[in-house]
């Protein structure tokens, strides 16, 4: 693993209005209604969005690895594909699995350039 990288395990943590959790280099914080909270996954994208049923997610914000600029040493990583349409595949697939757990009214910021 590079050095200042922290491995992250997958997990889900539910955050009450009452409590404030950190979590890696994430900071929820409680929301305004007492029938809100707010749930935060940490982990693969491809295991993550599978496990959630369909139309369930308000907002996803993303942004993921650029193709070639980084190499985090993870074997399932995305951004170090062989090409560019093997790269852009694969943002399909997520994207397609985002689609299914968003609702009719959700939102997704996505973030992504090129160098």
């Amino acid at each position: 693993m590079k050095k200042g990288y922290k491995k992250t395990k997958e997990r889900i943590v539910k955050v009450s209005n009452i409590a404030k959790e950190k979590v890696s280099l994430l900071e929820a914080y409680n929301t305004t209604s007492e029938e809100r909270s707010t749930t935060v996954y940490i982990g693969d994208v491809n295991k993550i969005l599978r496990l959630l049923p369909e139309g369930i997610v308000d907002c996803i914000i993303t942004s993921p690895p650029y193709w070639k600029q980084r190499d985090y040493n993870h074997p399932q990583q995305i951004g170090q594909e062989d090409s560019f349409d093997d790269y852009i595949k694969q943002l399909v697939e997520i994207f397609n699995e985002a689609k299914r757990v968003l609702k009719s009214t959700g939102t997704l910021f996505l973030n992504i350039g090129y160098k």
